[in-house]
């Protein structure tokens, strides 16, 4: 299958790879910035464009990897007919590409991505589409990558968003104030690889409010306040603590009678 890459960021490259691992062909890579078209196609294959009416009209498939913000401007100077298009993006309505092809649709891979990752791994899709051709298609190339592929519309493909949020994007938050600490600290920050990685594989096993543990859950207010004692002169950990703190503390309320 003849694929179109419209983007060369993270998502692109990452997709791009899995595709080739997968023995799919990449036939272009356009980017508004050449050079990074051309670094992408130096390890995928395909040739570079920077311009939107250089791109192939012949392939099989298009995929818009581009920044949420970027999508509806690209997709607004495509004419592809009844060509598949997809957008890979978590939060943005699959309607804003209705206008490039009547075969459009959405692939979400439910992960954070890097451009020095070699493929996927483990990861669920969400996908959605414009209709019954749009979709066959499009699960056909997610379980490529995964057996779990979930049919998402914009509104519940949103509130995944969001989740995934909370889940990734906040907890990576937290670690980066914990590494951060440590460093100021002089505590060896992998010291706590075990611990994230138990509590992470633990919430696979049972809902995570019974498994919360730690001083606001116990209302262990002599260990909060030692604790805050640590971080007094920077507020912004010491406002998240707070936050947090109170959040735990009121979701033991809401469950306190299960």
């Amino acid at each position: 299958m003849q694929v179109v890459m419209i983007g060369a960021g993270n998502m692109a490259w990452v997709l791009a790879k899995s595709l080739v691992s997968a023995k799919f062909h990449i036939k272009q890579v356009y980017s508004r910035h050449l050079s990074d078209a051309v670094l992408l196609t130096k390890e995928v294959g395909g040739e570079a464009v920077d311009s939107i009416e250089s791109i192939d009209k012949d392939a099989d498939i298009y995929f818009i990897a581009v920044s949420d913000k970027a999508i509806t401007n690209i997709a607004a100077q495509l004419n592809l007919g009844d060509k598949p298009v997809y957008h890979t993006s978590g939060t943005v309505s699959k309607e804003v590409i209705n206008i490039c092809s009547s075969c459009y649709g959405v692939f979400w891979p439910m992960k954070m991505l890097r451009k020095s990752m070699n493929s996927f791994g483990e990861l669920n899709v969400a996908i959605d589409g414009s209709n019954q051709m749009a979709l066959d298609i499009i699960i056909s190339v997610a379980h490529k990558f995964t057996n779990t592929v979930i049919q998402a519309n914009d509104i519940k493909r949103r509130k995944m968003h969001y989740v995934a949020t909370l889940t990734a994007n906040f907890s990576n938050c937290l670690y980066s104030l914990g590494a951060e600490f440590c460093e100021k600290e002089g505590i060896d920050f992998a010291l706590f690889y075990p611990i994230i990685q138990e509590t992470a594989i633990a919430i696979t096993t049972a809902p995570p409010h019974l498994l919360q543990a730690g001083p606001a859950f116990r209302g262990d207010l002599e260990t909060i306040s030692l604790h805050k004692s640590f971080i007094l002169d920077d507020m912004l950990s010491l406002d998240v603590y707070n936050i947090l703190s109170d959040a735990i503390v009121n979701i033991k309320k809401a469950h306190s009678n299960e």
